[in-house]
Order: structure tokens, then C-alpha cells, then sequence
């Protein structure tokens, strides 16, 4: 039997829901905590940016209070945007939202053992006074819990030195999935992946519609709440360095899989090859013997770098190193346009490229009908033999 609600009621409570959740965020340029995003059971679960909380609050009523979310981070983009922060500027992965759904587990009682499972690994593995057990709030959410930590960085992980090596990941979306699973020891809601720019929360107060439709109690409400909430922030809890570590290590463990397994399926190709009686291919050998004044940069991405990975599996440095004595070869006849740093860009790029792909060389007829006066002084140098 569906719970009778009363709408006229809601106001009072959702002001109060909001306004204790925008307790736990961090101030961001110029002081406030917002912009951010919020969707609503009305906008379809569209995400729409608000500057104002009593936008928010419009939003939300509009909506009848209905699946009313909050993203726990600010809108970065627009505070861009307005140049309030830095172009360059990387968040930090300052709010994990830990999702604990009541459908996953079997009965209540497996739910709240993984939250007390949970619990005690935040404990574990985030400092704070007096704990960072007791520094996190939990909300029942009508299906479940959502776990709330406010934590504390002194600098984004792409700053860090041991992070050099994976600054072209989002690493801050990368630490809140992994932190999630890994608290809740791969017991919390796999369908959920938060990331920075939707991290999603239902507000207190608000109405969970399928806890309502399935004959629930339909209200998000506060089971407990952080004491960090009531200090200011004087003691936000900040992650311990063995657990940052041990994130580290999560992607230096996925940069070795990824470059073992790139291998064996170089290795798986060059047997098919060798099977088929191909290790070399005598015309790109022949180009690679002589310079040309042309088309060098087209050359070396459709012909000598799939060449040299792909069919004779040589390994990245011995490949550039034959595509750099190449290119002097090429310098000599004309010089490198518009300089030698740009063509070593390239050779990267090619080779990375090639890697990734497994592509191998175009076809002789292909290169004939592109390259006819390269493919003339292959000939000549084949006559000369």
C-alpha cells in the first residue's frame, strides 16, 4: 500500500535536507559552493546547472519533490568559464558518495553488514578527528544507503610526482570509482559510477518514487550525521597514504597488463605472418635505403611504422631508431620542413598509433598509385641491384 505524502509539508524539510547537504561540500572560487548541478524526476534525470539554491528549491517543487538529485561537485566547466578558476585547473577527489543498494544483497541484514563493512574500512584507510568513522553522514535513500565522506587534499593527484606518469586520465573520476569498491570490499551498487561532473545524490526529504511505487517508505532521510558537519571543516578527513598507494598501484598494475598484453598480440600476429612466409616486404626494405624529398610524414604513418611493428615486430626504440637514420637519409636530399623536433613528434605519434592499431603497411598497388615518383625511385634502386 503506497504511503500517503503530504506535499504541503515538504518545503520545510527539503530546504533543511539541502541546505545540511551544501554543509558537507568545500568552498570553491570566488567563496560559495556553487555553481553545481541538480536533475529532478521532472527533467528526466537531465542535469541542469544552478547558481542559487532557491533555484534549486524551484526545481525541486516543480518536480512535486520527485527524484530529486544534487551533484557533489560544482559545475568546473562554467567556473571556467567565468575565468574563476584556472584553464588548466584539476579537481580533486574531494567527496566520495559510496552507494549501498538494498536490491543487491539478499535481506536487510547482508545490507547492513556491508555498511558496517564499509564503515570500518573508511575507518581504516582515511584519517580524521576523532574518526573518520564518525566524521561520515549516511542517508537511507529509500532503496539503500548512500555513504557520504567529505575528504581533504592538498593538491590534485595529476600535481602529484608519483601520478606523473597517468596525467592524461581523469584521475580524480579513476579514485572515486576505485575508492567505492574498494571501501565496500565490490559490494556496492555496480551500476553506480560516479565521476566529477555527475556524482549524483539524493537530497533528504525528497521522495524516492520507486521506494514509493514498491509500497515504501518513500522519504530520504539522515541516519547519521558527520561530525565533521558541526566543525567547519577544522578537521575534514583527509586519505591515508597507503591507500593512495595502493590506487598507485592499481594503475601501474593496469599500465604493465596493458603493455604484456599489447606484446602478445604483436607476437600472436608476427607468427601469423611467419606462418604465411612474410617477415619482410623487399620494397619498403628498398625505401627504407634511400631518402626522399616528399611525402616523408605520410610515408612513415602508412608504410614504414606499421612495417617495422607490425610485420617484422621490432620493438618501439629499435623501430625509431631505423626511422630516425631514415629521415637523415631524407635530410640529406631535402632538409626537414619545418624542423627535425616536428618529424620526432611525428615518429611518436605513428608509432604509438601503429601500437595501438596493429595496422600493417598499405598495399604495393596502393602505394604505386599515391606514390608514383617514389615508387619510380624504388625501381631504380631495385635495377641498381
Amino acid at each position: 500500500m503506497k504511503q500517503e505524502i503530504d506535499y504541503g509539508m515538504l518545503w520545510d524539510k527539503v530546504y533543511e535536507g539541502l541546505d545540511f547537504m551544501m554543509e558537507h561540500f568545500n568552498y570553491v572560487p570566488p567563496g560559495n559552493r556553487l555553481p553545481r548541478t541538480i536533475s529532478t524526476g521532472a527533467t528526466g534525470g537531465k542535469q541542469h546547472r544552478v547558481d542559487r539554491r532557491d533555484t534549486i528549491m524551484s526545481y525541486y517543487k516543480a518536480a512535486l519533490y520527485e527524484d530529486c538529485r544534487l551533484n557533489a561537485y560544482p559545475d568546473f566547466d562554467a567556473l571556467k568559464q567565468r575565468h574563476s578558476l584556472p584553464q588548466d585547473y584539476k579537481p580533486t577527489p574531494d567527496y566520495l558518495l559510496i552507494d549501498l543498494d538494498r536490491k543487491s544483497f539478499e535481506n536487510d541484514e547482508q545490507l547492513e553488514n556491508a555498511l558496517q563493512t564499509t564503515l570500518n574500512n573508511i575507518n581504516k584507510n582515511i584519517w580524521s578527528e576523532p574518526s573518520a568513522k564518525e566524521n561520515t553522514t549516511i542517508v537511507w535513500s529509500g532503496n539503500g544507503y548512500h555513504v557520504h565522506v567529505s575528504l581533504r587534499w592538498c593538491m590534485a593527484l595529476e600535481e602529484m610526482p608519483e601520478f606523473a606518469n597517468f596525467k592524461d586520465q581523469d584521475l580524480a573520476t579513476r579514485f572515486l570509482r576505485w575508492a567505492e569498491q574498494t571501501l565496500t570490499e565490490g559490494m556496492a551498487d555496480q551500476h553506480h559510477n560516479p565521476s566529477i561532473k555527475s556524482c549524483l545524490f539524493r537530497v533528504p526529504g525528497t521522495i524516492n518514487t520507486k521506494a514509493r511505487d514498491a509500497g515504501l517508505d518513500p522519504i530520504v532521510k539522515v541516519v547519521k550525521v558527520g561530525t565533521w558537519v558541526y566543525c567547519g571543516g577544522t578537521f575534514s578527513p583527509k586519505v591515508n597514504n597507503d591507500f593512495l598507494m595502493k590506487f598507485h598501484s592499481l594503475l601501474v598494475q593496469e599500465l604493465i597488463d596493458a603493455k604484456v598484453e599489447k606484446l602478445e598480440r604483436r607476437q600472436r600476429l608476427s607468427t601469423g605472418l611467419l606462418k604465411n612466409n612474410i617477415s619482410s616486404i623487399d620494397w619498403i626494405d628498398r625505401l627504407l635505403q634511400i631518402g626522399v624529398d616528399d611525402n616523408r610524414k605520410n610515408l612513415i604513418f602508412w608504410v614504414l611504422a606499421p612495417y617495422l611493428i607490425t610485420v617484422r615486430g621490432l620493438d618501439y626504440d629499435k623501430a625509431y631508431a631505423i626511422l630516425e637514420t631514415w629521415l637523415d637519409k631524407c635530410n640529406e636530399v631535402k632538409r626537414l620542413e619545418p624542423d627535425r623536433t616536428t618529424f620526432r613528434y611525428r615518429l611518436r605519434y605513428c608509432l604509438d598509433t601503429v601500437e595501438d592499431q596493429e595496422r600493417k603497411p598499405i598495399k604495393f598497388d596502393t602505394f604505386k598509385e599515391y606514390y608514383p615518383d617514389i615508387y619510380k625511385k624504388i625501381k631504380l634502386r631495385e635495377m641498381e641491384y
